[in-house]
Order: structure tokens, then sequence, then C-alpha cells
């Protein structure tokens, strides 16, 4: 649910920075924008893959770290998103909020990216530094 949360996150962002015009040209022509927009992309990717690695994969290492990564683009990407919004972005009329609340609400269901990250972190210290390289590459075959 993050995942496609986030790929319409980064739909509606490049589609308003390409509409809204400020000083003669669209929003999108700034270097900032333009890093914000990169960021969104980055992170609707990178969820998407995480979500798609588990799904293929639905081992306890796998689960946890689509869920650490998912969370964390929860809250990087609807910050930027909001930047290239500005205030628009949470009125009632447009529909970015939505996405924005629920995202910040999945982020946090099931535990957050550092409860996540602190379960991975364990499982990893108790398998030894010797897994380590072995975990990152196998998953939870390896644990």
């Amino acid at each position: 649910m993050i995942a496609g949360a986030l790929a319409t996150v980064a739909r509606l962002s490049v589609s308003y920075a390409t509409e809204r015009r400020q000083f003669g040209r669209p929003i999108a022509a700034f270097q900032a924008v333009q890093q914000h927009l990169v960021a969104i992309a980055q992170d609707a990717s990178l969820a998407g893959a995480a979500a798609e690695g588990a799904a293929r994969s639905p081992g306890p290492f796998e689960i946890a770290a689509a869920k650490t990564v998912a969370s964390r683009a929860a809250l990087t990407a609807t910050r930027a998103a909001h930047q290239v919004h500005g205030a628009m972005g949470m009125t009632q009329e447009y529909r970015l909020h939505h996405f924005s609340r629920r995202l910040w609400a999945w982020r946090s269901e099931f535990g957050d990216e550092q409860r996540w990250a602190s379960r991975l972190g364990g499982a990893l210290h108790a398998a030894g530094a010797e897994q380590l390289y072995p975990v990152i590459t196998g998953g939870s075959a390896a644990i």
C-alpha cells in the first residue's frame, strides 16, 4: 500500500510541478524543485522494489527490510512532495493530503522504521559477523 501511494504521490508532484508556473516558467524548471521530484521518485521506486522483493521471497528478513525501507520512504517522500506543492498540498480540494495522511498512518502501523531496523540489526547481530554478507545477498535463507 505504501509503495502504491508513493507512486501516486510522485505522479501528482510531477504533474503539479509541470503545470504550476512561477516567474514565467513551470516550477519544475527550478533546480530545487527538480531535486525534490527526484527524491520522491527515488523513494517510490525503492519502496516498490522492496515490496516486490518481499512478495517474491516472503521471508522474515525480506519483509522486515521492505517495511523499513517503505516506512522511511513514506516520511521522506511526503516531506519532499509538500515542499513541491507548498500549502496547496494540504488543501481540502487537492488529493495530496489524502495520500500523505494515509502514508503517515501506514508508516506507524505494525511498527515504524526504527522498530524494524532494530529487529533486522538484532537478527544480524545474533547470526554473527560472518553471516552479514550472506544475509545481505541471500536474505532469510542465510539466517
